[in-house]
Order: C-alpha cells, then sequence, then structure tokens
C-alpha cells in the first residue's frame, strides 16, 4: 500500500513508505546548543516507528527555540540491518558576540541600554533587535527628540558564527 504525501522541503523522507522503527536520532550541526537541549524538545525518539507529523512537529518545536535558522531532517536507513537512523542537522543563528550603542549624546548610553534586550551572549534575532530600534525610537520621542533615528548594522563573522550588533543613534 503506497502513501502519498506532499514533500516537506526540510525533511528526507525514507524509501520505504512502510511504518519504521526509528532506531537512533542524533544532531548534526550544533556547536552552541548542547545536543541534549535539541534531543529534549523531539517526540521523535529511538524504539518509536517514524512518523512524518510527528518529525513536522519536531521541525516546528526546534524553529521555535529561537536558536537555529535551518533545520533539517535525514532519514537513513541501514540497507544491511533495516535499522532507521533519523537525523536532525540544524544550522545556529550567529551569537552576538558584543552590542554597542553609538552616536547618543542627548540620552546616556545606560538609558538606551535598559531598552535594548538584545545582549551579548544571545543569539541574534532579527525581530527583537527591531523592537530595539523601536524602543530606543520611543525613548526619544519621549525625550522630545522627535527627529532623531536609530538603526542597526550587524557584523557578521561566519567563521566563528558570531556577530557585533551596532544600534546606531543619529540625533
Amino acid at each position: 500500500l503506497a502513501v502519498a504525501s506532499a514533500t516537506v522541503p526540510t525533511i528526507a523522507y525514507a524509501d520505504d513508505a512502510s511504518e519504521q522503527v526509528v532506531s537512533e536520532v542524533s544532531v548534526q550541526g550544533n556547536d552552541t546548543v548542547a545536543v541534549q537541549t535539541v534531543l529534549s524538545q523531539l517526540r521523535t525518539v529511538p524504539g518509536k516507528p517514524v512518523s512524518t507529523q510527528i518529525l513536522s512537529e519536531d521541525l516546528k518545536r526546534l524553529y521555535s527555540l529561537g536558536y537555529f535558522k535551518d533545520v533539517q531532517i535525514k532519514q537513513d536507513t541501514d540497507p544491511a540491518t533495516g535499522k532507521l537512523k533519523v537525523i536532525f542537522i540544524v544550522k545556529e543563528k550567529p551569537v552576538l558576540r558584543e552590542v554597542e550603542i553609538t552616536g547618543n549624546v542627548k540620552i546616556k548610553t545606560k538609558d538606551l541600554e535598559a531598552k535594548v534586550k538584545s545582549k551579548a551572549g544571545d543569539f541574534f534575532d532579527e525581530q527583537q533587535v527591531r523592537r530595539d530600534v523601536d524602543a530606543a525610537k520611543k525613548l526619544y520621542e519621549e525625550k522630545g527628540y522627535y527627529d532623531a533615528g536609530v538603526r542597526y548594522k550587524m557584523d557578521f563573522d561566519p567563521t566563528a558564527n558570531q556577530a557585533k550588533l551596532a544600534i546606531i543613534v543619529e540625533e
């Protein structure tokens, strides 16, 4: 009995459509996030049948952690033993090595830092950085500086998977 399913681009399905039991689950590509952190989020576990629905849920859970910019799932069946190995291949977001605020004169750096939630050691989250920029702009407006501009710049070091975030104020 063949089962037709839509292919999800980040999941590689095993050739055999029959219900296989997972013999091993592994994680690849992580440098900062511990393997146990990833595995603790998964419902795909050794000894249980593989399920497209559960793999899809696992994928969503891993993305929701906020640590990864890409997650792929690969299934390998050993032709000799027939054992199924499920591999979660992750690509971590860059870690902020530094967050710097520049260009501010009229508002103290410590007051702006209180509004900026992105901190050194966090994973880079573009949505959070946009909220940080908006919060800094709002602080300037609250102080009566309506013409102040705030933007950000990120310098990324791909070899270390780290970034320096600069919040740039133009008073």
